[in-house]
């Protein structure tokens, strides 16, 4: 057996298991891509300060530029979960939605 089948088996046991064991393994999925996230943006900062890039943009400007962008952001989070609450789905592959809709 490959690691590659090892792996898809124990996602499927987690993914089909009790919903108790979904509903602890649900904070250590968010956990984990919050962990293959954050070094990048770490990266991405130390880059930003090694090479001293200058303000793209006066900080007055950025204010009005970043807000609608947030704004945005925050709209289409919100309109997804709102989304994934109608449907009793989740984007969470180890707590997947029931069955019957």
């Amino acid at each position: 057996m490959s690691l590659r089948e090892r792996l898809i088996g124990i996602f499927y046991r987690a993914a089909t298991g009790s919903r108790k064991i979904r509903n602890l393994l649900t904070p250590a999925g968010a956990v984990f891509l919050f962990g293959l996230i954050a070094p990048f943006i770490l990266a991405a900062l130390q880059v930003d300060k090694c090479l001293d890039f200058h303000e793209l943009l006066p900080a007055s400007l950025n204010i009005i530029v970043s807000v609608p962008v947030l704004a945005i952001g925050l709209f289409l989070m919100t309109w997804s979960v709102l989304i994934f609450i109608r449907v009793k789905g989740t984007p969470v592959p180890f707590n997947p939605p029931p069955n019957g809709r």
